[in-house]
């Protein structure tokens, strides 16, 4: 699937287009779902990123927004993995444990899952990384205009963590902080990234009042987030190059929550 992606873009005049929008996930492994599973190598999934370089090279004018995803804590469910899939995600949260009931889960945890199927997830996860970090380089090298980095399904515990953590220094490494996003979300980030684009195009960065149905709960972690949704808010807002305004009389957009 992804190397007949890569034949048809290789095939398109994109020198009229203003921008495109890609999943790096699509790109590399065939799609989200076959992100969070060991099938395709590393290197085969790196390799197939340089395409990005080709479009580039063809059609400068072109800005590239990319979407490249952190892999949640849980696999797809089906599949191999279905049926350790709640095994899995737990030890995907409590292997980060230093205190000792979590050291007591995950050798319980270790014990249960079939040693192949707990490494695939880990060369999975390491593979995947590899991605983002390229995604970085990317946009280091001039390639990727703009770069969403987002977390997929995740808890605020788990060995997602360390991923992240890795990548937000390359950034700062890099020097590409202006030019790259992390932060929560999955199915969203292309619409996030298209708004982003007209945005950029017209030159226009709307004030977004939020209005929370509940303050309270605004504070909160949400199911299958690992940040304040808040902050989460706040984050997709500043992806598509609006900005938060406290101040109704200046909000170009009241957003209720």
């Amino acid at each position: 699937k992804s190397d007949r992606i890569v034949k048809w873009l290789k095939g398109l005049d994109l020198k009229s287009f203003d921008a495109a929008i890609v999943s790096m996930a699509l790109l590399a492994y065939g799609g989200l779902v076959a992100s969070r599973e060991y099938q395709i190598s590393e290197q085969t999934a790196l390799k197939r990123l340089e395409v990005l370089r080709e479009l580039k090279k063809k059609a400068p004018r072109m800005k590239i927004y990319a979407q490249s995803v952190i892999m949640r804590i849980a696999p797809t469910g089906g599949g191999k993995y279905e049926s350790y899939r709640s095994q899995l995600a737990e030890w995907g949260v409590v292997s980060v444990g230093k205190d000792e009931a979590s050291r007591t889960k995950t050798k319980r945890l270790e014990q249960e899952i079939p040693a192949g199927m707990l490494s695939d997830y880990m060369q999975a996860r390491k593979r995947d990384l590899a991605v983002d970090l390229y995604a970085v380089n990317l946009t280091k090298a001039g390639v990727i205009d703009y770069l969403l980095v987002s977390q997929d399904d995740a808890h605020p515990q788990g060995v997602h963590v360390a991923d992240r953590e890795k990548i937000i220094a390359h950034v700062k490494e890099t020097g590409t902080e202006g030019k790259i996003a992390v932060q929560p979300g999955a199915d969203e980030v292309s619409m996030l990234l298209l708004a982003r684009v007209l945005n950029d195009k017209y030159h226009y960065s709307p004030a977004v009042q939020v209005v929370y149905s509940s303050d309270k709960m605004s504070h909160e972690v949400m199911p299958f987030e690992d940040k304040p949704l808040s902050v989460t808010v706040a984050d997709q807002i500043a992806s598509t190059g609006a900005r938060e305004t406290d101040n109704g009389s200046k909000a170009d957009i009241f957003f209720f929550v």
